[in-house]
């Protein structure tokens, strides 16, 4: 199970890449998701975490952030992302993908979702993100 498991994630964060063509990963992202959205995140083994965190971070560069906070969101309940500093990474890619959604869509509610998470980032995180965070506020403003 944990080698399916390694070959289906890395299979997803190479059709994730920005120089793939969309429709590849449109047959095998989405039904990956999903099928991990059926299983309580407790019960994932902990190897599977850093497969999900790398594919999360490759669905975040890749363009594809509704899929990425959906990986990000199952990733959460996992028993790899009590770790703090696990934690700390998996709120910045999560605040990334909102962020991502808020500038595509321009919707009010997108953009006051990606600052809502702004409060679960780590000061360092808060620093390292400051002009994005800026930004969302000026597009609040708006």
């Amino acid at each position: 199970m944990d080698y399916a498991a390694t070959v289906t994630t890395v299979t997803a964060k190479y059709l994730a890449g920005k120089d793939m063509p969309p429709e590849y990963g449109e047959a095998v992202i989405p039904r990956l998701i999903a099928q991990l959205e059926r299983h309580d995140p407790k019960h994932l083994n902990v190897l599977v975490g850093p497969q999900l965190e790398e594919l999360a971070t490759a669905l975040v560069n890749g363009g594809r952030p509704h899929e990425a906070l959906r990986c990000l969101l199952v990733l959460e309940g996992t028993l790899f992302c009590k770790a703090e500093a696990v934690r700390s990474r998996v709120s910045m890619y999560t605040f990334i993908a909102l962020r991502n959604i808020a500038n595509r869509t321009k919707e009010g509610s997108d953009v006051q979702a990606a600052l809502r998470q702004v409060k679960a980032l780590s000061p360092k995180s808060r620093e390292q993100l400051a002009t994005a965070i800026e930004e969302l506020r000026e597009m609040q403003a708006r």
